[in-house]
C-alpha cells in the first residue's frame, strides 16, 4: 500500500468531516478482515455502525482488541459489498475522513478517499505515532479504550473526530503545528479480494 503524501489543493471549506473506526478479526496469521465499522459526523453523531460478516472464516477473534466475539457475528448478514453501498450514501466525495492510522481502517474496508485527516499523523513526534487512547489522554482528557472486552469503533471514531476538531482549532502545540487543515491523498491502497 502507498503511503500518505501532503498535497495542496482547494477543498471547498463547506466539506464536511466524517470520522471512521473499523475493528478486525484474523482469518489467517497474517490477514485482518473487517468486523465492525463505525462513522460520526461532526456533531460526534453515529451516523453508521455495524457488523460485518467476512467471506473466510475467522480464526481469530482478536477479542481483547476487536470487541468482537464468535456469538456477535453468528446472525449477521452485512457483508464487505453492503458496507460500500451503505458508505458510498452517507459520506460526500468531496468530504474530509477522519481517522486514526486511517490507512488500517480503509485497507479492511478495501477503499480509498481522496481527502483525510490522519490524527496518528497530525500528532506524530519525530515520525513516531502514537496511540489513540495516549492522544486522547494526553490532548482532550478523555479515557477511552477503558472496556477489557474490547475498543468500541464509534468511541474511537468519536476520539479521532474530536483530535481533528482540536488540532483544526488550536494545532498542535506540543509540536508547535500551527491550527489548519493537513490533507492527506492515498494513492494507492491495495485492493485484495
Amino acid at each position: 500500500p502507498a503511503l500518505p503524501v501532503d498535497i495542496t489543493c482547494d477543498v471547498p471549506a463547506q466539506c464536511p468531516l466524517f470520522a471512521i473506526d473499523c475493528e478486525m478479526c484474523k482469518t489467517s496469521e497474517t490477514e485482518y478482515v473487517l468486523t465492525s465499522v463505525a462513522v460520526v459526523n461532526e456533531k460526534l453523531e453515529c451516523v453508521y455502525q455495524t457488523l460485518v460478516k467476512p467471506d473466510d472464516p475467522i480464526v481469530d477473534y482478536v477479542t481483547e482488541f476487536s470487541g468482537i466475539t464468535e456469538e456477535m457475528l453468528a446472525d449477521v448478514t452485512t457483508r464487505l459489498e453492503d458496507v460500500h453501498e451503505k458508505l458510498a450514501e452517507i459520506i460526500p466525495h468531496n468530504s474530509i475522513l477522519v481517522g486514526h492510522s486511517l490507512e488500517n481502517d480503509l485497507m479492511a474496508l478495501k477503499m480509498t478517499h481522496r481527502y483525510i485527516i490522519d490524527t496518528s499523523v497530525l500528532y506524530s513526534e519525530g515520525g513516531m505515532k502514537k496511540k489513540l487512547r495516549s492522544l486522547a489522554k494526553q490532548i482532550l482528557k478523555l479515557d477511552i479504550q477503558k472496556d477489557a472486552s474490547g475498543h468500541d469503533p464509534t468511541e474511537d471514531a468519536v476520539a479521532s473526530m474530536k483530535l481533528a476538531q482540536y488540532f483544526l482549532k488550536e494545532g498542535n502545540k506540543d509540536t508547535k503545528l500551527a491550527p489548519g487543515v493537513s490533507l492527506f491523498a492515498l494513492a494507492d491502497v491495495c485492493h485484495k479480494k
